[in-house]
């Protein structure tokens, strides 16, 4: 083998074990690449899924809360008067939709499935065989995304049962309008690139999440995907995965685009949230990489043949003509010159033996001279002649050292510059996919920027490049202080972090983190690279938990109950003013029970550890330094909880008023009836026995007709007697004809006795749709009336009874000697003020009673 084939075949086989390594390299980065694009798909579907989760679980917790809420416990309450509970339900109906903005709807349903309120047009309508009323009835039930048939939107439906006195009474239904919160989210695009996307699929495969690339998609689209295949697998009992993929895989989606996807299953909907991203943009840097280490190691394979070829040949063509020339030296030709121009060991050589060979030929000719001195001169010549190779031998020793070290050298030079050109090519490729905007400024002028820092200012790189920094901020006092702030905090920590503003080329202004580091620490006028972060969503949201806190904050101090709020090991986290006041003083960071009771161990009535463990909330009464409460808590997220504290003192005092003074007028009532039944009736059934034995023993003085006719007429006594005693239990004018009618009936009987001068002024000439209105206003004139003949000492009495719009007010006053309002009210009988106050605010009223010594009395009522 030719010595010029050999030199060719090291750097030919160099090239090739670097195009080996340039190819595992290539499949290890790719691999690398798709692993990083699986775990980012999957990161984003993941975070997505638990931000679905977190809304989906405070949508639940505000429905449990409405239904465990006194206004819908007594809308399902049977027992109580459905006046006041179509009132009552309405006006929180009405509170709760206001203060909720995603809540579009209401709707209350009777045990049997009857609506029976709503906040739509639907009253009435049975939905005992839908799911939300067989799954909603045994536990709170979130139903799948629908189009609302009212407003449009698209809602989903959260059902939620409740109890009344620990028995199913009916549930509830709420409409949140996910249109604000959750379809905002999926078709945020931060992280899926310029083709990405994510949706939700139903079980039934239909799209139920608006897309990016197609209109007039929800729930009209199905997706029947090798991807929500995998989601939903029909296999596995149930009918659907419980596990989630974290492979990326490659399929066909719903428009016919071939795309890399993940899917996250949602066990508590039964939905498949799907991220996607199409392959060509997904795999555009391994296409990039690919090409670019193809070229390399074409331009490599070039350079280093035609390195090799020259080499061989500049080392092999001179050998090859010296070697020529000593053939002909060796044949006699002394005269042939073989000397080189070259400076190196082959020159050298070849010009030695020119030396050689001159020596020859004057040898030759002097050889019939000196013959006789051949022998020593023979010695000599090959004495130099040795000479020459042994330094011909080290020159060639040196010259195989020199090699040795030039391949040493050209390796070490190849591994140093695939090392940089790999180094480099990830700085890019992290420059440029990189999810911030990254730049390099010099003395604060922008010499460098990345495609993400382009989208957040809205210019072009060109547009950046080489321009001060100050065309980015608001302000020029705000690019000062950025600098400032950076460059102090560079100063002592090697890099700044502030929170600033830019102005983007469109004028509108974006929240940014910006962190700079000095390339070189020692001379910053090598430059500074810096990264931006858009944080505007962040300070969006921030600003709106601020606003919620603030609202939530003044809707818990405006409470008249006391409320605090605890965290698993009972310590207290937030007191409301009239918590604090309860307590004597700011007790946050203590245990409740010992800021409460003085307690060192939990309370034993504590329900707490229960509702931990998924138990119901209960309201418990409990006693505390003489005075009763009813107490409630409700599971917060973290197992913290908040706790209603409520004093019922004053209402126990007046329950027990209330019962006291309706045993009294039972008493009265039953006394009057039995006086009525003896004074009036008896006589009468009295005469009539009489007449009846009579008859049956008639005198000759008296016919018989005579006692029949007196007879009559002592029946007809007793009727008219009985017709009295009934009318006053319950007037047949009131449930005949109304309360006007009543009160002017009862007026007339009155003013036959001449006793007292009686005024009455009403607008209201027709019945009223409730009766029970009518009843407790009826015998609250009777009330005031009695009172006024028996202790006002009055000539004059004074009523009014107006209806203005939805409000019913009743004014009563006379001229009498008046009375101490406050003592009467503190008195067990008191007039039967309390039982007045009692029965009207029964029916959602107000009453105010005003009186003067010798000042008279008045009564305002208002319904």
């Amino acid at each position: 083998m030719k010595i010029r084939t050999k030199l060719s075949i090291f750097p030919i086989s160099l090239v090739l074990i670097m195009g080996a390594s340039l190819f595992f390299i290539l499949i290890s980065s790719n691999t690398l690449i798709k692993e990083q694009l699986n775990r980012h798909l999957f990161s984003i579907a993941q975070l997505k899924a638990d931000h679905i989760n977190n809304l989906l679980v405070s949508y639940k917790k505000i429905t449990q809360t409405i239904a465990s809420g006194n206004p819908f416990i007594d809308a399902v309450d049977e027992k109580l008067d459905f006046s006041f509970r179509t009132k009552q339900t309405k006006r929180r109906i009405n509170s709760i939709i206001n203060n909720y903005p995603e809540i579009e709807d209401i709707r209350v349903l009777n045990s049997k499935g009857v609506i029976i309120f709503s906040s739509n047009k639907d009253t009435g309508l049975n939905l005992r065989k839908k799911t939300f009323f067989l799954e909603g009835s045994k536990k709170t039930y979130i139903g799948d995304i629908h189009k609302s048939g009212f407003t449009g939107n698209f809602v989903i439906s959260i059902s939620s049962p409740i109890f009344v006195n620990d028995k199913f009474s009916g549930l509830i239904i709420v409409n949140f309008n996910i249109e604000k919160y959750l379809y905002k989210l999926l078709t945020n695009k931060s992280g899926l690139g310029e083709t990405g996307e994510s949706y939700l699929v139903n079980s039934k495969l239909y799209m139920i999440s608006p897309s990016m690339f197609a209109d007039k998609v929800v729930l009209k689209t199905k997706v029947n995907t090798h991807n929500v295949n995998s989601c939903f697998n029909k296999d596995i009992e149930k009918g659907f995965s419980k596990k989630t993929t974290q492979e990326a895989i490659s399929y066909t989606n719903y428009s016919a685009k071939v795309v890399i996807g993940v899917h996250h299953y949602i066990p508590e909907t039964q939905w498949c949230l799907i991220a996607e991203i199409d392959k060509k943009e997904a795999y555009k840097q391994v296409n990039a990489q690919t090409f670019m280490l193809v070229v390399i190691f074409v331009v490599l394979l070039i350079v280093m043949i035609i390195a090799a070829i020259l080499i061989s040949r500049n080392i092999s063509l001179p050998i090859k003509n010296l070697h020529k020339g000593i053939k002909k030296i060796i044949r006699g030709e002394l005269d042939i010159k073989v000397g080189l121009k070259t400076d190196d060991e082959i020159g050298e050589l070849s010009r030695a033996f020119d030396f050689m060979a001159e020596k020859l030929k004057k040898t030759e000719k002097k050889i019939s001279r000196y013959t006789h001195k051949l022998e020593s001169t023979v010695q000599e010549r090959t004495f130099e002649l040795k000479q020459q190779l042994e330094k011909a031998d080290i020159q060639n020793k040196e010259y195989t050292a020199l090699n040795e070290e030039y391949t040493t050298l050209n390796e070490e030079l190849f591994f140093a510059k695939e090392k940089a050109e790999k180094s480099e090519a990830k700085i890019r490729s992290i420059f440029r996919s990189a999810p911030t905007g990254i730049g390099v400024v010099s003395n604060r002028i922008i010499l460098q920027v990345n495609k993400q820092f382009c989208k957040i200012t809205g210019y072009t790189a060109n547009e950046l490049v080489n321009q001060n920094a100050q065309i980015i901020y608001p302000t020029k006092q705000e690019f000062e202080y950025v600098g400032k702030e950076k460059y102090e905090q560079i100063q002592k920590h090697g890099t700044g972090t502030v929170e600033t503003q830019f102005k983007r080329k469109d004028g509108k202004l974006v929240d940014i983190l910006m962190s700079s580091t000095p390339i070189d620490l020692n001379d910053l006028s090598k430059g500074v690279t810096f990264t931006a972060l858009d944080i505007t969503n962040r300070k969006n949201l921030e600003q709106k938990l601020k606003e919620q806190y603030t609202k939530l904050n003044t809707i818990l101090n405006a409470f008249k109950d006391g409320i605090y709020l605890c965290n698993s090991d009972y310590e207290i986290q937030y007191l409301n003013p009239v918590m604090v006041k309860e307590i004597g003083y700011d007790a946050i960071g203590e245990k409740c029970h010992k800021a409460l009771y003085n307690n060192e161990k939990p309370c034993k009535w504590c329900y707490f550890d229960k509702i931990k463990t998924g138990e119901d909330s209960i309201f418990i009464e409990v006693e505390r330094n003489k005075k009763y409460y009813t107490v409630g808590s409700i599971l917060l997220e973290g197992n913290s909880k908040v706790t209603i504290y409520q004093d019922i003192s004053k209402q126990k005092e007046m329950d027990k008023a209330m019962l006291n003074a309706i045993i009294n007028t039972e008493e009265k009532e039953r006394s009057r009836l039995a006086k009525d039944l003896h004074d009036g009736l008896g006589p009468l059934l009295s005469t009539i026995k009489l007449y009846n034995q009579w008859m049956q023993n008639p005198d000759k003085k008296t016919s018989q007709e005579f006692i029949l006719n007196k007879a009559t007429d002592a029946i007809e006594e007793a009727i008219k007697s009985v017709k009295e005693i009934s009318a006053n239990l319950s007037p047949h004018v009131l449930a005949n004809y109304g309360i006007s009618i009543a009160i002017k009936s009862f007026i007339d009987k009155l003013n036959i006795l001449n006793q007292i001068k009686i005024v009455f002024e009403t607008n209201m000439e027709k019945k009223l749709k409730e009766p029970i209105i009518e009843t407790i206003l009826y015998r609250v004139f009777t009330e005031c009336v009695n009172n006024t003949l028996k202790y006002a000492k009055a000539d004059k009495i004074q009523i009014s009874l107006y209806q203005q719009k939805n409000k019913i007010k009743m004014k009563y006053s006379d001229n009498g000697i008046g009375f101490d309002v406050n003592k009467e009210l503190e008195k067990p009988s008191g007039l039967g003020l309390n039982n007045i106050i009692n029965r009207i605010e029964t029916i959602n009223g107000q009453v105010d009673i005003s009186s003067d010594k010798n000042k008279g009395t008045e009564i305002r009522i208002t319904i």
